[in-house]
């Protein structure tokens, strides 16, 4: 197996058992990067990668710049159960704020009358 860098990204994954789990593990293995503080970090390490996900390629050169956590929405799995319940979760939270604004806005046309 590749040897993966001690501040690999990949020893911060939470993994599944599966029988393919090894393979995975194999081909992040070959596509790791370190886990930096931040983006100036990144001009002065090779293969490395923010909390945010802002990855470096080579010395100096970001490869992307993503403006988004990776706990927002960014899902490994072998199935898409997770994935579902956290669309539910976001529903149910969009349905409180929708309620809540119909609410307010009910409240406030009642005070303009």
């Amino acid at each position: 197996m590749t040897q993966l860098f001690e501040d690999s990204f990949v020893h911060k994954l939470e993994f599944k058992e599966h029988p393919a789990l090894a393979t995975v593990q194999q081909l992040l293995a070959g596509i790791d990067h370190h886990c930096v503080a931040d983006v100036a970090a990144l001009r002065r390490t090779e293969y490395a990668m923010t909390q945010e996900g802002t990855p470096s390629g080579r010395t100096g050169c970001f490869d992307k710049q993503d403006q988004k956590r990776l706990q927002q929405d960014w899902q490994t799995g072998f199935d898409n159960r997770d994935r579902l319940q956290a669309l539910e979760q976001q529903r149910a939270e969009a349905d409180t704020a929708l309620q809540s604004a119909t609410q307010e806005r009910w409240r406030l046309r009642q005070q303009l009358e």
